[in-house]
């Protein structure tokens, strides 16, 4: 079987379904098993097929980077990191479309936008439209978190600004006692008359 190498044409839009061991001889010494990882993964929004392959031919592929993350969770005994906003998290989506859906290996909103006119004949009816308000949704996810930064961005500026405000402040009255005056005068009132 041959892998895709180089294909030039960005994410594959794969899944791992999972990793796990077999055992082979080691040429020239047999009843001497080592344990080699496998990985079973599947297009998302294809037809089912799955493929079958060891984690070491397929580290040497363009299709490991959209492996390594799921692998390494694998290894610490973890689940796998589920990419964007879950399908359970969308209310763009009703039950019966979810649950189609996750049978093709579509988890997240983002893997919706990202379903191709072939996949979308295997979901039926209304799933161009499916399509369009998800990649609605991620776009705006996209533009909101936009304007979260901006909105971090000046709340630091505002922290540092009062900060910078205090420091000032006890500078004065610093000033203040070093020069003799009273800070129970408040700013503007004439001193006393004797």
């Amino acid at each position: 079987m041959e892998l895709p190498n180089s294909t030039g044409q960005g994410d594959p839009h794969i899944r791992p379904l999972r990793f796990y061991h077999e055992y082979e001889d080691v040429p020239g010494k047999p009843g001497e098993p080592r344990e080699v990882e496998w990985c079973e993964w599947v297009k998302v929004g294809g037809n089912g097929a799955t493929t079958n392959e060891k984690v070491a031919r397929l580290q040497k592929t363009d299709l490991w980077p959209f492996l390594e993350r799921a692998y390494a969770a694998w290894k610490k005994g973890q689940e796998e990191p589920t990419d964007g906003t879950p399908l359970a998290a969308w209310a763009g989506v009703n039950a019966a479309q979810a649950d189609r859906l996750r049978s093709m290996h579509v988890r997240s909103v983002e893997d919706v936008a990202r379903l191709t006119d072939a996949d979308l004949e295997k979901i039926g009816m209304g799933a161009r439209a499916l399509r369009e308000k998800a990649k609605a949704f991620v776009a705006n996810k996209t533009g909101s978190a936009k304007i979260e930064e901006a909105l971090a961005a000046r709340d630091k500026e505002n922290m540092d600004l009062k900060a910078e405000v205090a420091e000032l402040q006890e500078t004065v009255k610093q000033l203040a006692a070093q020069a003799g005056m009273q800070e129970k005068r408040g700013p503007g009132r004439p001193p006393k008359a004797a």
